[in-house]
């Protein structure tokens, strides 16, 4: 409710997901990581569901990593279009803060990139132009 509700709202599109709570043995044969947040039902992988639904999504995430400061532990874009080679691969993680990823500034993990599974770096968001 605290992380996809307000998306729903501000940007007005149904949101699917694409995973909630995954036990362990479900996570491994998705790639899903050893300690991932889904494991404690603190995570959600989604998209909006519109035409532009990639653009749409991405700009969700955006609008969650400022808008949402505080409400979430860690935000990751999964982008893996090109390493696939399909245009379905493309979706946002969110998850609600935790003691691993507690969503302060701090924690260098707390807004992601992954462009290949496992591969993860800092995602930088673009203020005012900067």
């Amino acid at each position: 409710m605290d992380l996809l509700e307000p998306v729903r709202l501000i940007f007005d599109a149904p949101i699917v997901i694409h995973s909630g709570y995954r036990p362990p043995e479900q996570g491994t044969p998705v790639g899903g990581a050893k300690l991932s947040d889904h494991q404690t039902g603190r995570a959600a992988d989604f998209h909006l569901a519109v035409p532009d639904w990639q653009d749409v999504t991405k700009e969700a995430f955006e609008w969650m990593a400022v808008n949402l400061d505080g409400w979430y532990g860690q935000l990751i874009l999964e982008d893996h279009r090109e390493y696939y080679g399909r245009p379905s691969k493309f979706w946002a993680h969110a998850a609600i803060p935790s003691p691993k990823h507690p969503g302060t500034a701090e924690d260098v993990n707390r807004i992601l990139l992954s462009k290949s599974p496992g591969i993860y770096e800092p995602y930088r968001l673009e203020r005012n132009g900067a």
